[in-house]
């Protein structure tokens, strides 16, 4: 990786980690553009260079847990739903803070749009198959929204057995 993608990485975990720090304390529509900046220490051309919205940020710090998980343990695309469906309660788990906090915001759209994205896109070979994912995100986002809305209270496997069933 080159030095200048790696500083624009940095800058942008920056602006994410100080998006996701007012988030915490302040409601979603209420943080402004200067705020995360400022706490970021990044101008505000370096946020408009990278980000088009607060939810593009949000998506953003997603996709890079999303790699993360899949250094480590890579997406079972060629298994199951089964092993597939715990890979990704594995990953909401993992995560849980992040999404409840996207959800006590009550911007889930931004977690379907990112499930959408990580399930669907990978595999648009035929209409059926995309189909048959998009329905698959849409459930599993209902799923871990319910989940965290009543205390994230089963467990991986659970959650991968009741929707392979």
């Amino acid at each position: 990786m080159g030095r200048r993608r790696e500083t624009t990485e940095y800058l942008k975990d920056c602006i994410a980690d100080a998006f996701i720090e007012k988030l915490r304390r302040k409601p979603f529509d209420k943080i402004n553009v200067q705020e995360i900046t400022d706490l970021a220490k990044v101008g505000r051309m370096t946020y408009f260079r990278n980000f088009k919205s607060k939810e593009e940020l949000l998506i953003y710090r997603l996709n890079g847990l999303w790699e993360k998980k899949k250094q480590r343990s890579p997406f079972p695309h060629d298994r199951g739903i089964s092993e597939q469906a715990y890979w990704f309660f594995s990953f909401c788990e993992d995560e849980k803070d992040l999404l409840k906090l996207i959800s006590e915001h009550k911007k889930t759209n931004i977690l379907l749009d990112f499930f959408k994205q990580c399930v669907v896109l990978p595999s648009t070979n035929s209409s059926k198959e995309r189909y048959l994912k998009v329905y698959q995100a849409y459930g599993m986002t209902g799923i871990v929204t319910d989940w965290i809305e009543h205390g994230c209270v089963e467990d991986t496997e659970t959650l991968a057995r009741l929707c392979s069933e």
